[in-house]
């Protein structure tokens, strides 16, 4: 969504603190967690109760009816009463009951400036790399326990860019740059405030990199028209090709073990051993899924999209079940469990934010 829009949808919105009845205004001067979970609820009832083209209509005609609420009620045909009482309704009827997100506090991780949040990643100690960007212009946020620091970062390629990021253990972490030719991996010394090495791969250009505790990359890499998965391993510079049939995702590595989503006929979760490279599929879907990522030795999340609502699921790969973990109130992209804590990046205010609250898994 546009910024102009967004904005004018916060100031359009609801004000509550809890599920009770709420009237259409003044949702800014609320925390920004919850403006965050009311502005989620109600594009959710939007969508359910009129559907997305009314949603993407009161967007677009927003200036001209002076905000997307009004927009809505010129399209429905629905007073503001009805729908203040509707969603109301909707509120106690769906999202009342949803313990993980009414009663977990929901903290945003960073909002100082104009920096926009675009990748992040959570080591075992519980800091936060967040990578953020204001035209062009990149950065990352080191958040720990009690404070937090900036690390501003260079470009080496004049259209280059960055796109994600990884923890390698507690003092270190690696970025990606995309460059015309290539990727480049950036691994960054957090206490000496330097860069340690750099790794080139020409003609592969990263989607997504995961880190084992081996000092080893998995990554996801478009060539050409292909995605397909690879291994790096820092110490002894050795790269392998995992994947070679060209529609490969979302890797991560787990007891010597590479789990990533292939593409064919069906969407499936691939589980291939390294030791002996056999590869099977532990599950597929006619529903697209997306999204590994691991939260304990013999367990990741992963989404899978139902009813074009991408749901959160977590799998356990020793027992080969899969349970579903309730977000319901939020609308919620690229989620990651780190100890007690649930991130994930919501939209609020404009663009992506980072979000974080405690669930019991």
């Amino acid at each position: 969504m546009d910024r102009q829009f967004q904005n004018i949808m916060l100031n359009d919105l609801v004000n509550i603190e809890k599920i009770t009845p709420v009237s259409v205004n003044k949702i800014s001067s609320i925390n920004p967690a919850k403006q965050q979970l009311v502005y989620s609820a109600f594009i959710d009832f939007i969508i359910s109760r009129y559907g997305k083209k009314v949603l993407i209509q009161s967007l677009k005609d927003a200036v001209y009816y002076k905000g997307p609420f009004n927009s809505i009620t010129m399209i429905t045909g629905d007073s503001a009463e009805t729908i203040e009482r509707e969603f109301n309704s909707w509120l106690l009827l769906y999202k009342s009951g949803c313990r993980q997100t009414t009663d977990a506090e929901i903290k945003l991780i960073h909002m100082s400036d104009d920096y926009k949040d675009s990748f992040y990643s959570v080591s075992d100690e519980g800091q936060i790399a967040l990578l953020q960007v204001k035209d062009n212009q990149y950065r990352i946020f080191i958040k720990n326990q009690s404070d937090g620091e900036m690390i501003p970062l260079k470009k080496t390629g004049t259209q280059s860019s960055f796109n994600g990021l990884i923890f390698l253990g507690k003092s270190r972490f690696a970025v990606i740059e995309i460059l015309t030719e290539g990727s480049k991996l950036l691994i960054y010394n957090i206490p000496e405030k330097k860069i340690l090495k750099e790794i080139h791969l020409p003609y592969l250009f990263i989607d997504e990199v995961k880190y084992s505790d081996k000092e080893k990359f998995i990554f996801s890499a478009r060539c050409g028209s292909h995605s397909d998965i690879y291994t790096f391993d820092i110490k002894t510079d050795q790269f392998n090709i995992l994947t070679e049939s060209g529609k490969n995702y979302s890797p991560l590595i787990l007891n010597n073990k590479a789990y990533y989503v292939s593409e064919s006929d069906k969407s499936s979760i691939t589980e291939l051993d390294l030791s002996t490279g056999e590869s099977k599929s532990i599950f597929s879907s006619e529903r697209k899924i997306s999204d590994l990522n691991r939260v304990n030795n013999h367990t990741f999340t992963f989404f899978m999209n139902l009813n074009g609502t991408d749901t959160l699921y977590i799998m356990d790969t020793l027992s080969g079940n899969f349970t579903r973990i309730k977000t319901d109130s939020l609308s919620i992209f690229k989620p990651q469990i780190a100890g007690r804590h649930i991130y994930f990046f919501s939209f609020f205010k404009g663009s992506y934010r980072l979000f974080t609250y405690e669930y019991n898994i």
